[in-house]
């Protein structure tokens, strides 16, 4: 089939022959693709045309009478039956390792196909493939991807892909001794999927206001000493 896209003025419009027999395709708005037979360049036979939605893929029927193309004018000449992409297979939501490999494909029929993958809505650069990998990955590589596949008569977006990862934690406070009024000030360092929660505890005793990353008591006592340990959380 042969893609068309209504212009104004209007140059001649030209069938194309494919399987001994002849077709045109009528872009006939932004979303409504008009697919009819044609008998000459410029005659349609009107009984045998229907519509693509290409935002929601679904056909209608179309009567245009004894209209013919020559409103119309030819653009996009692509080779063979022609379609909005349709996604067949793709990668499932996974739990990955730091620092491992993040591995992503996609599988869409169609002509003329582009490639186009999104980490949380925005666009990767030269991620334009149909398979996507990202090698030592890292908490910041996690999130919702998504691949957009387009051709000329339109696209089609996969469902969104999500990667998680298992809180590591990377460093940490060492053992110290402390002075009598001064202050103990602990940290830890972690990565994983965000978001990351972190809860200290002394002698296995929550600490109620140890919810961060860094761990401060001013004016310390001897009763402030202890074992202090933090542990670190996501959804993954």
């Amino acid at each position: 089939m042969s893609i068309y896209q209504q212009v104004s003025p209007s140059p001649t419009i030209t069938s194309y022959l494919t399987g001994g027999e002849t077709y045109a395709l009528v872009r006939a708005s932004s979303l409504l693709y008009a697919v009819g037979e044609c008998v000459e360049n410029e005659s349609l036979i009107t009984e045998n045309i229907t519509v693509l939605d290409s935002a929601l893929g679904r056909q209608r029927g179309l009567a245009l009478g004894d209209s013919s193309l020559s409103s119309f004018g030819m653009a996009d000449l692509l080779d063979g039956p022609g379609s909005i992409p349709v996604i067949e297979d793709q990668s499932s939501s996974a739990l990955v390792t730091r620092l491992g490999t993040l591995s992503l494909f996609v599988t869409a029929s169609g002509i003329g196909l582009s490639y186009q993958w999104s980490l949380d809505d925005d666009p990767i650069l030269d991620a334009i493939e149909s398979t996507y990998e990202k090698p030592l990955a890292t908490g910041s590589d996690c999130g919702s991807y998504t691949c957009t596949v387009t051709n000329s008569f339109g696209d089609a977006t996969t469902a969104p892909i999500i990667i998680t990862m298992l809180p590591v934690i990377l460093f940490q406070s060492s053992d110290t001794i402390v002075v009598r009024g001064g202050m103990l000030s602990l940290f830890v360092t972690a990565d994983g999927s965000a978001p990351i929660a972190y809860q200290w505890y002394k002698n296995d005793n929550l600490i109620p206001d140890g919810i961060d990353a860094t761990y401060t008591k001013v004016a310390i006592f001897g009763s402030d000493c202890g074992i202090y340990t933090c542990r670190v959380t996501n959804d993954a």
